[in-house]
Parts: structure tokens; C-alpha cells; sequence
């Protein structure tokens, strides 16, 4: 029970840390006896041989995700056990540490560190940022770089003394993010997809979009004055405005990738067909432009309800 814990000296209740291999850890588990002892073992990846540890009806949220149900969670933390050392390279679990705050509330926090890949450096400011950051490639890895993220969960137990919720939260300020942050932020996140998610670059388009409204609400809780922010006056929803910044960021970055190709394929056509094949490809080119921006905002709208999905239990 819980509430034996309440005995214990308050460095030994107040926090255990684990930071062991899955196979230590599970040949600790036979030993250990408490909610709160037995849950320090369990985590962040608890199997089935834990599922006594849960309600039936846990809810689970977490980046990009949102589940219900106890055989749903521990389906997905069993597929995020199997799967992310295996997509991110040099996979490792670097802290794990279990508080109790009283007997109905505990958090956790988890950091991973692993390898990921430099972002893209089209833009300059893009380069210099990258540059500033000195990062250090590893040839031995392909040139990828050292990053870590971590998790701050915040769990809650029912009377029973059985987990009810965890709410799962990356740690960090979005807008001050160092390079090698922001790059194991988005590196998790795509990582961490589920069978029947978004497939392919619509993932890529969700993970993106996810970060991006996460810095559009912390710069837009910062430009509100605190005086607005009490009294209610011009305060806005959380993330209000966003989707037709996203649409813009978006179309901005297609059109100035694309740009380059089009000045240099209307040179081709006006150096082979003359002006009349010029005309006519840039006719084209804008029939083109509107059927992409059509598409573009009706993906915009599969991206928005389908990025939150929880995919079907049927769905492995």
C-alpha cells in the first residue's frame, strides 16, 4: 500500500532512482513490494506483468497523443520499449527518478540521450544558428550529434491505490531551446509514432506542426501583459491564430524551395520555345500553384484531426 510509505525517512519516500537496464530492472521487480517502489521499476516502459500497478481505465496524455484504457497503454509502452532503440541510435536512459508529492500524487521524470541528425541549413539563419551551437558531428555515426530530452510525468492514484492518469510533458522552454534540444525534441517525437499514425511526410508535417504550436503559445502567453492575463482583458485562446500561421509557413517554405526550380525551368523553356512556350508554362505553373494551395489546406486539416488520433486498438 501507499500508505506504508508514510513510515519511511523522508530522503527514502520522497525520491528512488533507477537507472538500470530493462533486464536489471525487471529482476528487481520480484523484490519489490509498495506502489511506489514497484512503479520506480516499472517505468517509463511498464509491461503486462505490471498491469496490477493500473487502473482499468487509465488515461494516458502525452506529445501528440492521447489514450484511454489500461491494455491500450501498456500496448503502447510495450511497442515504445521495442521500437525506440531501435530507431534512435545509441538509445539510452540516462536518468529515472520517481517523486512522491503526497498519496495521491507522484512525478516522474525520465531523460533519454541518444544520436540524431542535424536539421536542415537552407536558410542563413538557419546555418548560423546551427553554427553558433558548435555542435560536434561524430563521423563514426554518420555525422549525427549527441542530444537528450526529458520527460516530466505527473501521475495521479485513485483510492484504490492504483495509477489513474499520467500526464506526459517534455521539459524545457520551446522558444530558448539549444539546437541539439530542438533536435532531439523532433527526433522523439517522429520516433515515437504508432502503427495506424500518420503515414510518412504527414508525420514529419504533425511532428512539425506540434513544435511550432508549442512556441506560437508560449510567445503568445509572453506578450500578453500580466495585468490582461488577471483581469481577462485581450487574453486569447491557447494557440488562437495558429493554423493560418501554420498554412503560411508552410506555402512559404514550398514556394522559396521551389523557386530556384522554376526560375531555372523558365529559362529552359524561354531559351527552347521562345515566349509563346514561356507563356505557356507559366499558365501552367499557376494552375499548378492553385491546386497546390486547395491541397495544401485541406491537408492542413487532416494534419490537425488526425495528429491527436489515438490509433485503433485493431491498428498493429
Amino acid at each position: 500500500s501507499l500508505l506504508t510509505l508514510s513510515a519511511r525517512p523522508l530522503e527514502q519516500r520522497s525520491r528512488l532512482v533507477r537507472s538500470r537496464v530493462f533486464s536489471e530492472r525487471r529482476d528487481e521487480r520480484t523484490e519489490a513490494t509498495s506502489l511506489f517502489e514497484r512503479l520506480s521499476l516499472a517505468l517509463p516502459f511498464p509491461t503486462c506483468a505490471d498491469a496490477d500497478l493500473f487502473s482499468t481505465e487509465i488515461r494516458f496524455t502525452a506529445p501528440m497523443l492521447e489514450l484511454q484504457g489500461r491494455e491500450r497503454y501498456l500496448d503502447v509502452s510495450k511497442i515504445w520499449k521495442d521500437s525506440l532503440p531501435i530507431r534512435l541510435e545509441g538509445f539510452n536512459i540516462s536518468r529515472s527518478e520517481l517523486f512522491m508529492v503526497n498519496e495521491r500524487k507522484l512525478k516522474y521524470r525520465w531523460a533519454v540521450e541518444f544520436y540524431g541528425p542535424l536539421p536542415p541549413q537552407i536558410l542563413p539563419a538557419q546555418k548560423r544558428r546551427v553554427a553558433a551551437a558548435k555542435l560536434q558531428p561524430d563521423p563514426a555515426r554518420g555525422g549525427k550529434v549527441a542530444v537528450r530530452v526529458q520527460f516530466n510525468t505527473e501521475i495521479s492514484v485513485d483510492a484504490q491505490g492504483k495509477v489513474e492518469q499520467l500526464v506526459e510533458r517534455i521539459e524545457g522552454d520551446a522558444l530558448g531551446e539549444s539546437v541539439p534540444s530542438t533536435i532531439a525534441r523532433f527526433e522523439v517525437l517522429q520516433a515515437r509514432r504508432l502503427p495506424g499514425d500518420l503515414p510518412g511526410v504527414l508525420r514529419y508535417m504533425g511532428v512539425v506542426r506540434w513544435l511550432m504550436r508549442e512556441e506560437f503559445v508560449e510567445l503568445q502567453e509572453r506578450s500578453e501583459s500580466d495585468e490582461a492575463r488577471v483581469l481577462g482583458l485581450g487574453a486569447k485562446k491557447p494557440g488562437e491564430g495558429f493554423e493560418f500561421q501554420f498554412v503560411v509557413f508552410v506555402a512559404q517554405n514550398f514556394a522559396m524551395g521551389g523557386f530556384i526550380g522554376i526560375v531555372i525551368y523558365c529559362a529552359i523553356k524561354l531559351a527552347t520555345g521562345g515566349p509563346g512556350a514561356l507563356i505557356a508554362a507559366l499558365a501552367a505553373w499557376a494552375s499548378y500553384l492553385s491546386s497546390w494551395l486547395e491541397a495544401a489546406f485541406r491537408a492542413r486539416t487532416l494534419i490537425s484531426d488526425l495528429t491527436n488520433r489515438e490509433p485503433k486498438r485493431g491498428d498493429r
